[in-house]
């Protein structure tokens, strides 16, 4: 397509004085048109401005695209208004710098073009005008250029920067629009050299500065020679006023700065910042690690270096001023021993020293190598005093105390006691008559209460013998866990089974009260059976009669054939004729129902039993009134002879001269009809014929009787139109009217609002209003909104983002430690342990996915273990609510109400007494070690965890012992 542009002008905006700042932008409006004159379809267009110095050939001083890569593009993200118009908030935007006031604004997906009004790239919103159509959220825009009319209306320079163009020559403009190259190229006039109106002859307005006497002068002033001031003025020579926060006077050297006037007025000479007042008298200046200096008092005069002391606010206190720092007298140097603040090297002399806090007096031995400490207890119930004796004793003697804190030497009453060294948990007893007590090395006492004899491990309660593996132990419940029985038969009473002698594969029973007797094992394939009261090997009936013919589900409940096409058989030792999977020969009882897919009888089921007596039936089958079915032939000409009871024809059933079934048995009472009649009840229960009308009648009722009538029916016409009375009458309707009633009480047409208005009533009548009264509408139950953003007095959070909201209703801080998502269907939150929380699965916790179940005892796990439970990567109650739920279909770790429960409300006569394994306890119990192991992570004999005894006389107990024991875990479900 050939293209021609005819320029209507070009403007540089500027301002009138020629010092001022002049707005770097060139106002290009034109006219495209084909070759032909004819204008081009509007649209958006790309566009290539280029500068040249030559009317043709050459290379471009300057040039700029305007396409949907240079300028504006963005998605819009939300939809509002102002009174300026309609409000795009855009997102993932790109050259925002190049929106202009007056620009076209368009929109990629509907191809609409609006005008923009205001932007502001701050809040990432550009305003277009009010009666613009209302686009949505997600749709692209941007400002390409858009050509309307032909008419091309654009700024140079939006894109690329134009001020640096030198406009003191001859310049011609090149446009390439949409790919062609408009010819020629077009010469710039005498506007755009206003340009030059900036400089002069190449020197800016800050290469020139004109002082008239007395003079105000704004803005900012740069010298880079030397200035100098002389005067010989009376008054100051030189006066700065800094009315901000900026320093007063900067010196500088290079571009470190080597003196200041501060804005709070101290100065500041080189890295030193002197204090803006001066000191009390006698105060010295001093400087922190930062250069500020500051007024203090001063002890460093004659001893130690400047700074190493510092003195308390209220200056009672002198201290190191690095706190690392040891103080040393006596020495220029500080001992090996430790980390200390203070050493004395030589005697010193003290009225009296204070230790705190439980802290220690130390004596070294020779050579500082080890020490001897003395400090005070953990708490003292009083003050008091302790006076040493005035001599050194005698031998053997001991510091006694009188009770009012004298010490003196002597001996203890009851005779002097010397106790022998010994390790530690050892018992002290007496080796020899006399007064040493000796530690032994076989009888040992722990600060749990454990006892060991002949070993100083001590694992359980009572632990005998020194080897691992064959010792005699005793646990915290009175139970032997450990040993080799090596005394007598145990009897019955004790617990044991009052003999030693058993035959192989024997299975022992109580043959009596109290008495264990022996079952010798039994013939293979044989089961244990209940005969005569007594236990005893008998065949089974899956083994009976041929090896293996019979099998039993998984559950136990139903016995089926091994091989399934083998036919089962009562009453005889062979099948009949018939292909069957089970016969009983002879006569069989069923006291329930027998419910079949397919029964087939060889002989007929008699009519007590529910059959009909006759395996073949034909005709009408009836009774006869004596409890007998017959069969009747079907040939039978009469019904009222058929049935044997009685004479229907006194009935009615059918009418005895026409055989037309009558109206009161549901027929119609007649047999001829005219062609196209209508029947209808003439009268009551009578049905009568209206015969077909002539063409064009319609069928009207006339006196309570449908008759064909001639009347015309009324010819088609409008709603709003003279033929209603009580209409407004309109001759035009358009798409969008609405009908309602107006003042007159008359039905009127209201035409179709503006895009984006809604419906609403101003208390009088309908009318048509924009969304800047939505807040006299009342409650919006439906709909979009594309309004300005709802303030927090109309119920709004007064913002598009989240964190807004948050922030504007006060919810910043819950949010930050509050439900931050939403979780899984019948998921319940949990505090994480960090502030915060998560949604963790009801089972996870031990809870019921479905209200009002109840968590109850079903059995114990096959893993044991310490008290410390770990699977894989789960540990503690974690753990153990997944080995019972691997175990058992949703099962869980029981807890201690979980156990009574059960026993409350279930038969607990299965529970065997001496089974037990570990529960849930929660809370810690009478000691803090009851934590149930540490939350289940702990096998440590200190701490204790929760077990259920389970006993069928009463249910039971629970108990707590160390969790160094090897347990089962109860296991739970809800039910």
């Amino acid at each position: 397509m050939m293209l021609a542009i005819v320029i209507v002008s070009w403007l540089l905006t500027a301002s009138e004085r020629a010092e001022a700042q002049v707005t770097p932008l060139i106002n290009f409006i034109g006219k495209i048109t084909s070759i032909d004159g004819s204008e081009i379809a509007d649209g958006t267009y790309d566009i290539t401005f280029s500068l040249y110095t030559g009317a043709t050939g050459g290379v471009s001083i300057w040039s700029e695209d305007l396409a949907s890569t240079t300028r504006f593009s963005g998605t819009i993200s939300n939809v509002g208004a102002s009174s300026d118009g309609i409000v795009y908030t855009y997102a993932s935007a790109s050259a925002t710098t190049t929106f202009q006031i007056g620009q076209y604004l368009s929109n990629y997906s509907t191809s609409e073009s609006v005008l923009i009004v205001a932007y502001d790239t701050t809040l990432n919103t550009v305003t277009v005008a009010s009666s613009s159509p209302i686009w949505t959220v997600g749709q692209l825009i941007n400002n390409r250029p858009v050509i309307e009319g032909g008419i091309i209306n654009e700024h140079l320079g939006t894109v690329t920067d134009i001020s640096a163009v030198n406009f003191g020559q001859t310049i011609y403009l090149e446009i390439v629009f949409n790919g062609e190259t408009m010819q020629p190229r077009k010469i710039f006039t005498s506007v755009p050299h206003a340009f030059e109106s900036a400089t002069l002859e190449g020197r800016s307005e800050s290469e020139f500065a004109a002082l008239a006497d007395d003079e105000t002068i704004d803005g900012e002033w740069d010298f880079n020679n030397i200035v100098n001031i002389a005067t010989s003025s009376s008054v100051t020579a030189l006066t700065v006023t800094q009315n901000s926060s900026g320093n007063i006077v900067e010196f500088k050297l290079g571009v470190a700065t080597a003196f200041a006037v501060l804005s709070d007025g101290r100065v500041q000479i080189g890295d030193y910042f002197f204090p803006a007042t001066h000191g009390s008298a006698g105060y010295v200046l001093k400087t922190d690690l930062a250069g500020n200096l500051y007024w203090d008092p001063d002890i460093a005069g004659t001893g130690g270096g400047s700074g190493l002391w510092a003195s308390s606010t209220d200056n009672l206190f002198i201290f190191q001023a690095i706190t690392g720092q040891t103080v040393v007298l006596g020495n220029n140097a500080t001992s090996s021993l430790g980390d200390f603040h203070f050493e004395i090297y030589g005697d010193s002399l003290m009225d009296m020293i204070s230790i705190r806090n439980q802290e220690e007096i130390r004596f070294y031995d020779l050579g500082s190598t080890n020490y001897m400490a003395i400090r005070a207890s953990t708490s003292l119930s009083s003050n008091f005093i302790l006076t040493l004796p005035d001599s050194v004793g005698s031998i053997g003697q001991a510091l006694l105390t009188d009770g009012n804190g004298n010490l003196s030497w002597g001996a203890p009453s009851g005779g002097t006691v010397y106790v022998a060294a010994g390790t530690q948990g050892q018992i002290g007893f007496y080796n020899t008559a006399g007064s040493q007590i000796s530690g032994t090395s076989t009888i040992f006492l722990s600060q749990a209460g454990y006892f060991g004899i002949g070993t100083s491990t001590l694992d359980e309660l009572l632990t005998v013998g020194g080897i691992s593996g064959s010792q005699f132990m005793v646990n915290d419940s009175g139970e032997v866990i450990s040993g080799n029985w090596q005394g007598d038969i145990v009897s019955v009473a004790y617990g044991g089974t009052g003999t030693s002698t058993f035959e192989a594969n024997s299975v022992l029973f109580a043959s009596a009260n109290d008495t264990i007797g022996e079952i010798l094992a039994g013939t293979n394939g044989y089961v244990l059976k209940m005969f005569g009261g007594i236990p005893v090997w008998q065949p089974d009936l899956t083994v009976g009669g041929e090896s293996s013919l019979w099998a039993t589900s998984s559950d136990s409940l139903r016995i089926y054939p091994t091989d399934i096409a083998k036919v089962i058989v009562f009453g005889a030792q062979a099948t009949s004729s018939l292909n069957t999977i089970f016969e009983v020969a002879g006569n069989s009882f069923f006291s329930g129902s027998i419910s079949a897919q397919d029964l087939s009888l060889v002989t007929a089921l008699a009519v007590g039993y529910g059959g009909t007596g006759s395996s073949t039936p034909s005709g009408i089958l009836l009774g006869d009134g004596a409890g007998n079915i017959v069969s009747l032939a079907n040939d039978s000409s009469d019904w009222n002879q058929a049935f044997v009871w009685g004479d229907h024809s006194t009935q009615n059933y059918f009418d005895q001269d026409s055989d037309v079934l009558a109206v009161a048995l549901g027929g119609t009472g007649t047999s001829t009809f005219e062609a196209n009649s209508l029947l209808y009840a003439s009268s009551d229960n009578i049905i009568g014929e209206v015969l077909a009308g002539e063409e064009g009648e319609a069928l009207v009722i006339q006196g309570g009787v449908p008759t064909w009538s001639t009347t015309t029916p009324g010819t088609a016409h409008g709603i709003l139109s003279t033929q209603h009375s009580d209409v407004e009458a309109t001759s035009t309707i358009y798409q969008g009217d609405l009908l309602h009633v107006n003042a007159g009480g008359d039905w009127a047409r209201l035409g179709l609002g503006v895009n984006g208005y809604i419906l609403r009533s101003n208390g009088t009548d309908l009318e048509w209003s924009s969304t800047i009264n939505i807040t006299a509408l009342g409650t919006i139950t439906v709909g979009t909104w594309q309004g300005d953003v709802i303030g927090l007095a109309y119920g709004g959070t007064g913002s598009t983002t989240a964190a807004g909201a948050r922030e504007n209703l006060g919810l910043a801080e819950i949010y930050q430690f509050g439900i931050a998502s939403t979780g899984i269907n019948g998921y319940v939150w949990q505090s994480d342990g960090d502030g915060k929380g998560e949604w963790v699965a009801t089972s996870s916790l031990g809870i019921a996915s479905g209200g009002g179940s109840t968590g109850k005892f079903i059995g114990t796990s096959t893993y044991t273990s310490v008290g410390r439970v770990a699977t894989g990567s789960l540990i503690g109650y974690i753990a153990a609510n997944d080995i019972c739920s691997f175990e058992y279909a949703n099962g869980f770790f029981c807890r201690t109400y979980d156990m009574l429960v059960t026993i409350e409300q279930d038969d607990v006569s299965n529970w065997v007494g001496g089974g037990n394994a570990w529960m849930a306890e929660g809370p810690p119990g009478y000691t803090y070690e009851s934590n149930d192991c540490m939350g289940w992570t702990s096998s440590s004999s200190v701490h204790l965890g929760a077990f259920w005894e389970f006993d069928d006389d009463g249910g039971g107990m629970g108990w707590l012992v160390n969790c160094g024991q090897v347990k089962p875990l109860t296991c739970c479900t809800w039910q």
